[in-house]
């Protein structure tokens, strides 16, 4: 990731100015500091694209379900993005908040992932009844 100065460069800038803001306006502290992690994720985000289409073409050329792999990737995104809110939420003082965030969000990952268990299940299975 070739823009890791920038990511850098915008966490240090955003935790400044949310520092500085933070005695006389901690709405605004927040805000900045909310601006400043979507930047950065979005950022982030940029070669994500070329990731996938990587992952894609490795998964067409070894045979593999692509199913599966879209499972885990959308599990990865969703730990990213719980994560990122579950910080948020902690960083303005509601860590209750922030549990049950993660707690949803673990759910979440399950239940996307129900399918691939059953595949799991159903391959242990059959190599049981063989």
């Amino acid at each position: 990731m070739n823009d890791i100065p920038f990511v850098l460069g915008a966490a240090i800038c955003g935790a400044v100015c949310a520092v500085s803001l933070k005695k006389y306006s901690p709405e605004i502290s927040m805000l900045v500091a909310i601006g400043a992690g979507i930047i950065i994720l979005v950022k982030a985000a940029d070669g994500i694209g070329s990731v996938i289409e990587t992952v894609n073409d490795f998964t067409s050329s070894a045979k593999i379900n692509t199913e599966y792999v879209s499972i885990l990737l959308k599990a990865v995104g969703i730990g990213i993005l719980c994560q990122l809110v579950s910080d948020i939420c902690r960083d303005s003082g509601q860590s209750s908040i922030a549990s049950r965030v993660e707690l949803a969000c673990t759910a979440a990952i399950i239940i996307n992932a129900m399918p691939m268990f059953i595949g799991i299940l159903n391959a242990a299975l059959g190599l049981i009844s063989k």
